[in-house]
């Protein structure tokens, strides 16, 4: 009983800088997701350039998260996409796998 009454008079006494604590709690977990939902779209805007960009450096269509890979080497595809847009990719946490596969780093 003395334990709800001491409960019950903190929740009085400090309801309204609990009620900002809580608001403010909620502000900074959906900047933090927004902040990660950006990224995750600038990832998928990345990757599609890429492709975008092999499809006409390779003259091929690239429908599949591979590059495919006809009459140019992979290693010459790689540092095609490296060179362009490496910085980027470093930034955005994405990898090109030795076998011209896009993933992402966690």
């Amino acid at each position: 009983m003395k334990e709800r009454l001491f409960k019950l008079y903190y929740r009085l006494r400090y309801f309204r800088s609990i009620r900002t604590a809580k608001k403010m709690e909620n502000k900074l977990m959906g900047a933090v997701a927004k902040k990660d939902m950006d990224r995750e779209v600038e990832r998928i805007i990345l990757k599609y350039r890429i492709r975008q960009h092999m499809e006409k450096y390779l003259g091929v269509k690239a429908d599949s998260d591979f590059i495919p890979v006809k009459g140019k080497s992979r290693e010459r595809c790689r540092h095609q996409v490296e060179g362009k847009f490496g910085k980027r990719m470093a930034e955005l946490g994405i990898i090109l796998k030795p076998n011209l596969m896009l993933c992402n780093i966690p």
